[in-house]
């Protein structure tokens, strides 16, 4: 548990895994069926949601913030909400039934906006969320706070992707200006002790997924190393793959792929490395913020970045090691390479016919209509309203959250992450 694993808090009672496991049959099933959409294709916002309660409800964070008003829109239907009150129901009665209620998880719903996990009777949640460390804290961040605005200081990322999916589950910002070697080498062992956390828990409770951890550089340097070693005829080493297959899959040239990747870290890169050099070369070009912004006014971009979801698909699958061994590779990658030359053909045409910039795309999304003054007074106004009967009843009946909180240090804070959110 994270207050065990990250924290070194011995103090607080174990989480029972081992009373837990004989009633946890049903877990695997469920989570394969509700991450799923109708065709087949994992839910990215689902998934997010349904891995994070799992954490926080097995004591593996200590909270976690999960924005379903948005996400459900993307999902089918309200299924972010109804998986978060399932999972932290069926935890909850576990527990009671096995006598472990100080593991019990609590739903906590600010008005309108985040769905906030987190185990009742933490001693390191805070209850307040006074400021952005306050949040960043309690959600188990090691930069709680490196929240800034532009002019953007130099920054990197702490991202934590699930290994087969490739699926985002956890990102904070870290301000580069403010890390010595001394706290790099202390993010290092923090992030890694929260990578195996998180991997030894779904072990314990019987699912498959596992996670990997990395560190990102927002100044784009990983793609320059990446494309240095992916431009050379002689395949990587496996520990090069290991620590970088999700740069070549995407990551590090802004492709959003949302779990639609061509490779992941068990691919038999080796075997196919002339198919993954071709393939990341598209990437760069065509599977990147410029098409992804220009799906908004254009439905045939739309078309043609789902069309090349559904190679990147076949591709991963073609790569991956339940595949058949005895298909020639050769035809195979010859196939593959024709199939990218066509879409490359399209992409120019629907490059030439939409001559905005990439800049240009973003101010038009970023000046679409937005809600009106009257609608954010109203809302600040009944969160206040919400507030003030949060604090009334932690007050009258649970004074236990307003205790002092356990606190970690992580990379200090700039000032702007402990001005009051009210002044944000």
């Amino acid at each position: 548990m994270a207050e065990r694993a990250l924290y070194r808090n011995f103090s607080e009672p174990e989480f029972p895994f081992d009373k837990l496991q004989k009633h946890l049959e049903w877990l695997p099933s469920y989570c394969d069926s509700v991450i799923r959409k109708k065709d087949g294709i994992v839910d990215k916002h689902v998934f997010n949601v349904m891995i994070n309660t799992i954490l926080v409800c097995s004591r593996a964070r200590t909270s976690t913030m999960l924005d379903c008003t948005s996400t459900c829109r993307l999902s089918d239907g309200r299924t972010c909400i109804k998986v978060i009150l399932a999972i932290v129901r069926q935890f909850n009665d576990l527990l009671r039934r096995i006598d472990a209620r100080e593991h019990e998880a609590e739903v906590y719903v600010p008005y309108k906006t985040n769905y906030i996990i987190t185990c009742k009777r933490s001693p390191r949640f805070n209850w307040r969320f006074e400021s952005q460390v306050d949040i960043g804290r309690s959600l188990d961040f090691f930069a709680a706070g490196h929240i800034v605005w532009p002019p953007f200081p130099p920054r990197g990322y702490i991202v934590i992707f699930e290994r087969e999916t490739l699926l985002n589950v956890y990102a904070e910002v870290v301000l580069l200006d403010m890390l010595s070697d001394d706290l790099w080498n202390k993010l290092v062992d923090f992030n890694n002790r929260k990578e195996a956390l998180y991997n030894e828990t779904m072990a314990s409770l019987g699912l498959p997924y596992r996670f990997k951890w990395l560190f990102g550089n927002m100044e784009r340097k990983p793609l320059e190393r990446v494309s240095k070693v992916v431009a050379k005829d002689v395949p990587p080493s496996e520990k090069w793959w290991e620590d970088n297959c999700l740069f070549v899959a995407g990551l590090a040239h802004d492709n959003t792929f949302n779990g639609r990747a061509f490779c992941t870290f068990t691919s038999r890169y080796k075997e196919y490395w002339p198919l993954i050099q071709r393939t990341y070369t598209f990437c760069t070009k065509y599977r990147n913020e410029e098409f992804n912004f220009m799906q908004l006014d254009d439905p045939e971009a739309e078309e043609f970045w789902d069309k090349i979801s559904v190679v990147f698909d076949e591709i991963k699958h073609a790569m991956s090691p339940t595949s058949p061994h005895s298909v020639n590779i050769q035809i195979q990658i010859a196939e593959f390479n024709n199939r990218l030359k066509e879409l490359e053909v399209e992409g120019e045409r629907l490059r030439a016919s939409n001559p905005n910039s990439l800049e240009t795309l973003k101010r038009r999304q970023a000046d679409r209509p937005k809600r009106n003054a009257w609608s954010w007074w109203l809302d600040g106004n009944i969160r206040r309203l919400w507030w003030s009967k949060e604090l009334l009843k932690m007050h009258s009946f649970e004074r236990f959250k307003l205790t002092p909180r356990l606190v970690y240090e992580g990379v200090p804070a700039p000032p702007s992450g402990y001005l009051p959110l009210s002044k944000l």
